[in-house]
C-alpha cells in the first residue's frame, strides 16, 4: 500500500502563503516607486505609489479595477 508522504495544505498554511506573497507585492510596488523617483520618474513612481498603498489597505489586484487602483 502507498503511504501519502507529504501534508495537505491547511487553511492557515494557506492564508499564511497568501499573505507572504501580498507582502512581497506590497516590497516590489514599494522597490519600484523609490528606483522610479531615483531616477527622476516622479509621475511613474506615483501610480506604483497608488498600487502599494491599494494593497496595504488590503486591496487585491483586480484587472477590472486597474483604472480606480491607479487614481484614474
Amino acid at each position: 500500500m502507498h503511504r501519502q508522504s507529504h501534508k495537505m495544505p491547511t487553511f492557515e498554511s494557506a492564508e499564511r502563503a497568501e499573505g507572504r506573497e501580498k507582502k512581497n507585492l506590497i516590497e516590489f510596488f514599494s522597490a519600484c516607486k523609490e528606483r522610479l523617483w531615483y531616477y527622476g520618474k516622479e509621475e511613474e513612481a506615483f501610480y506604483f505609489e497608488q498600487v502599494r498603498d491599494y494593497l496595504k489597505e488590503g486591496g487585491t489586484l483586480d484587472p477590472k479595477q486597474a483604472a480606480r487602483i491607479l487614481g484614474l
